[in-house]
């Protein structure tokens, strides 16, 4: 499901929302920081965001091989990569 990127805004000043990437759950300022960089872009919903942006807006970086945050903090070209 893809989220209307003003609206997300809106109702998580009201109450927290839940996003998920990469199948882990975001805190409510990584989600909001996700958002706000989509508005920002002039993107109006989740869906126009890719997973390489996201990864970045977070600071995550991922491993090539197994295609999930890297455990080594290796900028994906670990051991587990080769």
């Amino acid at each position: 499901m893809h989220a209307d990127i003003k609206g997300a805004l809106n109702y998580m000043k009201k109450k927290p929302i839940t996003f998920e990437h990469r199948g882990i759950s975001l805190l409510q300022k990584q989600a909001k920081k996700v958002l706000e960089y989509g508005l920002q872009k002039g993107y109006e919903t989740t869906k126009q965001l890719s997973d390489e942006e996201v990864d970045s807006v977070l600071g995550w970086q991922i491993c090539y091989k197994s295609n999930e945050r890297c455990k080594y903090n290796c900028s994906g070209l670990c051991k587990d990569s080769m």
